[in-house]
C-alpha cells in the first residue's frame, strides 16, 4: 500500500478506531492522517507495522477519550522527522508505544503525547528507539510512563511533565536516552519497582514535590547513577521512599569470538569468525554518589524500609528553612562503603535524624564504624535529631563554623555516639524534652558553649561531655534527671574559660569542672541538686562557686577543689540537708570564701503527741502557733509526792513544748551544740567555720513548785547553762 503525499481522515463513535492501518509493505510519505475516536477505549489512530512498514516525513495526529489519541505497534521505520500527536480527553493516553521504531535517514520520529489522568506517552512492551523525541504531558497522571522495556540511543530523548502527577514514571529497564521529568506538585522522575538504569542520564525537578523518587527494587549502572540530578524548589530534592532497595552495579563489556556448544569458533558466510559483546555486571567497589539538591525543603530524604549499596547520599541546602539530608524510618546499610553526608549554609540544617533506625549491617560485618558527616556555615545546625531514633550502629559527627551549631539533640536518642565541634557557637545542645539512652555524646566550641543542656531532658547511662578554650565547657538549665551511672562533664583549657555552669536542677547525675584560670563549676541562684555529685576543680580559679541560693539534698555531695585559687567561694545561701555533704579537696584542706553563709537543714519533724494519746496538733485555728503552756495554780491541799509527780511533769511539758517552738521557727541550724567545731554531715570531714553563730531562737518557759510560778526566756539556738534558775526544791 503506497499512501504517499495522502491527506486521510477518519472518525469513531463506537469505541473503535478512527483511523487503522496495519499490515506490512505500507509506505506513506509526506503525507497526514487524522483520525478521531469520540467514545470509549477506542484509538483516534492505530498503526500496526507487520513488516516493510515506513512513515517517511508524515504527520500523524489522533483523539481519543479513553483509550489512545495514536497507538504504534510492531516494526516500523520512521525517518525524516515522522511527527506523531496524540490527545486523550478522559482517561486514556495520548499515544502508547510498543514495537520497533527505527531511523534510517534523516531525522527521527518524535511522539507527543498529552492527557489528563492517563499517560501523556505510554512506552508498553519492549521497545526500541533510534533517534527519536518523547514528550509527554498530564494533569494528574505520568507525563511518559515507561511501563516496558525501553532500548534506545543516545540521541534519543525523553521529557515529561505533569501538573500534579508524575513527569517520568519508569518501571522497566531503561538503556541509553537522555531522560527529563518535571511536576509542578509532584514528582519530577520516579523509579519504581523494578527499574534498571544503564546507561542513561536521568534529571527530576519539581516545583513542590519530588525532583527523584525511588519507591521499589531499582538498579543502575554506575554511569547513569553518576549523572543522576535531583533539585525540588520548596520539596525533597531526591526522595528514598518505602521499600526502596537501591543499589548501584559496574557494567563490563568484553568482545570475543563466538563459540558454539562444543567450544568451536563460529564462522560467518565468508569463513570468517564471528564476534559477541559479553556484559556482565558486579557491585562497584568505589561508591557513587547520588546527590539531592533543594531551595527550601530536603536535598534528601529517606522514609520507611530503605536499603542502599554502593551509594553515598549527599544532600545539601542554601535556605534559612532547609534541610540537607533528612533521615527517617528504618535506612539500612548494606555494604561497608556506602554512606551519607550533609551540608547547610546561612541558617538551614545539613542533616535531619527523625525517627529513624539506622541499621549499618555491611559496616559491623566488617568491623568497621558507620560515620555520617554533616556540616553548616553560618547561624544553621548541623545535626538535629527528632521523635525516638536508634542509632546504636552510627557515629555522627556534626561540625559547624561561622556561630552555628553543631549537634541539637531533641526527642529520644538510644544507642549514639554523637561528636559537635563549633568554632564560636554551641557545639552540642540538649534540648527541651530530650531523653538520651546509652550513648556518648562529646562536643567542642572554641569559644562558645562545648554542652549545653536546656529545659527538662533525661540521661540514662549515658556520657555527655562539652569542652572550649575560652567560652564554657558544659552548661545546664532547666531540669536534668538522670540515674547515678550517667555524667556531665565540663573543662575550659584556657584562661577565662569555666568549666561547667549550672543554672537549674540537677538530679542524680555526676557533674564535674574543670578549668585553668576560671570557674570550674559555677551555679547560679536557685539550683538544686538532688542524689547529684558535682566536681570542681580549677588551677588558679575558683573550684566550685555558687550565687545566691542553692540548695543540696537526697544525698548530693559538693567538692570544690583549686590548686591555688578558693576551692569554694559561698555567696548567698548554701543549704544542704544532713544526708548531703559540702566539702573541699584535697582531704577538706581548700580555702573557703563564705563559709558562714553554708547552712545546714534540719527537715521538720511532726510534733510528738501529748500523754495520754492526745494527737492534736500543737498549731492554733487561724494559724497562729502555739506557745508553751502555763499552768493554772496547784490545789495546795493535794498531797506532796502528788505534787512533785504533778511538777515534774509540767517541767517535762514546757520541755516538750520548747523542742516544739523550735522545730515551728523555720530553720534551725546547728542546734543545742555545746562548739562550734566546724559544718559537715555525718561521717564527713568538717569544714572550719570559725566564729560562726546560729541565729537566735526564743523560747518562753514557765517553772511552777508548789507556792509560786517563774517566767524564763532561753535561746533554743544556743546552750541555756548558767541561765534558769531553780526553785530551791
Amino acid at each position: 500500500m503506497n499512501l504517499n503525499g495522502s491527506n486521510v481522515a477518519g472518525s469513531s463513535e463506537n469505541g473503535s478506531a478512527g483511523i487503522l492501518i496495519k499490515g506490512k509493505n505500507i509506505s506513506f510519505t509526506n503525507g497526514t492522517l487524522t483520525g478521531t475516536a469520540t467514545s470509549g477505549n477506542g484509538s483516534g489512530v492505530v498503526l500496526t507495522g507487520g513488516g516493510n512498514y515506513t512513515l517517511d516525513g508524515a504527520s500523524i495526529t489522533g483523539t481519543a477519550a479513553d483509550g489512545s489519541g495514536i497507538a504504534v505497534n510492531g516494526t516500523l521505520t520512521v525517518n525524516n522527522g515522522t511527527v506523531v500527536k496524540g490527545l486523550a480527553t478522559g482517561g486514556g493516553n495520548g499515544v502508547t508505544v510498543s514495537g520497533d521504531l527505527v531511523t534510517d535517514s534523516g531525522d527521527g520520529i518524535s511522539i507527543t503525547g498529552t492527557a489528563f489522568s492517563g499517560d501523556g506517552v505510554k512506552v508498553d512492551g519492549d521497545t526500541t528507539l533510534t533517534n527519536a523525541m518523547l514528550n509527554g504531558s498530564a494533569d494528574s497522571g505520568n507525563g511518559v510512563n515507561i511501563a516496558g522495556n525501553l532500548t534506545t540511543d543516545s540521541a534519543t530523548q525523553v521529557s515529561g511533565h505533569a501538573a500534579s502527577g508524575t513527569g517520568v514514571n519508569l518501571g522497566a529497564a531503561l538503556t541509553g536516552a537522555s531522560v527529563k521529568g518535571s511536576s509542578d506538585t509532584g514528582t519530577g522522575v520516579q523509579l519504581a519497582d523494578n527499574a534498571v538504569v544503564t546507561e542513561a542520564v536521568l534529571n527530576g525537578t519539581s516545583a513542590s514535590g519530588d525532583g527523584v523518587t525511588f519507591t521499589g527494587n531499582v538498579k543502575m549502572d554506575d554511569t547513569s547513577a553518576a549523572k543522576l540530578n535531583a533539585s525540588s524548589t520548596s520539596g525533597t530534592g531526591l526522595k528514598l521512599a518505602d521499600n526502596a532497595n537501591v543499589s548501584i552495579q559496574t557494567i563490563t563489556k568484553v568482545t570475543q569470538e563466538k563459540k558454539d556448544s562444543d567450544g568451536n569458533p563460529v564462522l560467518d558466510a565468508d569463513g570468517n569468525p564471528e564476534t559477541e559483546t559479553i556484559t556482565t555486571q558486579a557491585p562497584v567497589t568505589t561508591p557513587v554518589t547520588l546527590t539531592g539538591t533543594s531551595e527550601q525543603g530536603s536535598g534528601i530524604a529517606t522514609e520507611g524500609n530503605v536499603s542502599i549499596s554502593g551509594i553515598v547520599l549527599n544532600g545539601s541546602t542554601t535556605a534559612d528553612t532547609g534541610t540537607g539530608v533528612s533521615l527517617g524510618g528504618n535506612l539500612t546499610i548494606a555494604d561497608d562503603i556506602s554512606g551519607v553526608t550533609a551540608g547547610a549554609t546561612g541558617n538551614g540544617t545539613a542533616l535531619v535524624v527523625n525517627n529513624a533506625s539506622i541499621h549499618s549491617d555491611g559496616y559491623t560485618d566488617s568491623g568497621k564504624d558507620f560515620v555520617i558527616n554533616a556540616s553548616v556555615s553560618g547561624n544553621g545546625t548541623a545535626i538535629k535529631t527528632q521523635g525516638s531514633s536508634q542509632l546504636d550502629e552510627v557515629v555522627l559527627n556534626g561540625n559547624a563554623t561561622g556561630g552555628g551549631t553543631a549537634v541539637e539533640l531533641g526527642g529520644q536518642v538510644s544507642g549514639a555516639n554523637i561528636t559537635g565541634t563549633s568554632d564560636s557557637g554551641t557545639a552540642v545542645r540538649v534540648t527541651d524534652g530530650a531523653g538520651v539512652d546509652g550513648s556518648a555524646v562529646k562536643g567542642h566550641s572554641d569559644s562558645g558553649t562545648g554542652l549545653q543542656v536546656s529545659g527538662n531532658a533525661s540521661l540514662n547511662n549515658s556520657d555527655l561531655s562539652g569542652t572550649t578554650q575560652t567560652g564554657t565547657g558544659a552548661a545546664v538549665t532547666g531540669s536534668l534527671t538522670a540515674d547515678t551511672s550517667s555524667q556531665v562533664t565540663g573543662s575550659a583549657t584556657q584562661d577565662g574559660g569555666t568549666g561547667v555552669t549550672v543554672d537549674g536542677s540537677v538530679t542524680g547525675a555526676t557533674v564535674t569542672g574543670d578549668a585553668t584560670s576560671g570557674d570550674a563549676v559555677r551555679i547560679a541562684d536557685g539550683s538544686q541538686f538532688t542524689g547529684a555529685d558535682i566536681k570542681g576543680t580549677s588551677v588558679t580559679g575558683t573550684g566550685i562557686k555558687t550565687q545566691g541560693n542553692v540548695s543540696l539534698e537526697g544525698g548530693a555531695k559538693l567538692a570544690g577543689g583549686s590548686e591555688q585559687g578558693a576551692a569554694l567561694d559561698v555567696s548567698g545561701t548554701l543549704n544542704h540537708d544532713p544526708d548531703s555533704s559540702v566539702t573541699t579537696t584535697p582531704d577538706n584542706t581548700g580555702s573557703v570564701i563564705g563559709h558562714e553563709n553554708i547552712h545546714e537543714v534540719i527537715p521538720v519533724v511532726p510534733p510528738m503527741p501529748d500523754e495520754g494519746g492526745n494527737n492534736q496538733p500543737d498549731q492554733k485555728p487561724g494559724g497562729d502557733t502555739d506557745k508553751p503552756t502555763v499552768p493554772s495554780e496547784p490545789d495546795h491541799n493535794q498531797e506532796h509526792d502528788h505534787n512533785q509527780s504533778h511538777n515534774a511533769s509540767l517541767r517535762k511539758q514546757a520541755e516538750v513544748n520548747s523542742l516544739r517552738q523550735g522545730a515551728a521557727n523555720a530553720q534551725v541550724t546547728q542546734m543545742n551544740r555545746a562548739s562550734q567545731d566546724g559544718f559537715h554531715a555525718a561521717g564527713s570531714p568538717p569544714v572550719p567555720v570559725s566564729g560562726y553563730q546560729p541565729a537566735e531562737q526564743t523560747v518562753d518557759i514557765s517553772l511552777c513548785d508548789d507556792s509560786d510560778c517563774q517566767s524564763e526566756s532561753l535561746d533554743a539556738g544556743r546552750p541555756a547553762q548558767g541561765r534558769a534558775k531553780t526553785s530551791g526544791r
